[in-house]
């Protein structure tokens, strides 16, 4: 079975219809048959992208349900992993090279 990760920039789209991304989120959810993996980070941006907007209510039955959703995996934090990325992410070149 294929994975994806689903970032914040997706999860938003899917919750907030005015978004520009809104109907290629929709759709790639709609065909998308494989797992996802995300995590508690990720949730944490979108939490915070919905807390202002009228997405708010939304995100406690989104959230409960990324949990309970078999196809879906999500990434706890700890201070280990939050470290282990930190590093990895200063080390590893961008598209640009920097």
């Amino acid at each position: 079975m294929s994975v994806a990760f689903a970032d914040s920039t997706f999860y938003i789209a899917l919750l907030i219809g005015r978004d520009a991304n809104h109907a290629n989120a929709m759709a790639a959810a709609r065909a998308w048959t494989g797992g996802i993996v995300t995590t508690e980070w990720v949730l944490t941006e979108v939490a915070n992208h919905c807390g202002a907007s009228r997405s708010r209510a939304k995100f406690g039955a989104f959230a409960a349900s990324l949990r309970s959703d078999t196809n879906t995996a999500v990434v706890e934090s700890s201070p280990d992993l939050w470290q282990r990325g930190s590093i990895s992410t200063h080390s590893i070149p961008t598209r640009n090279g920097r």
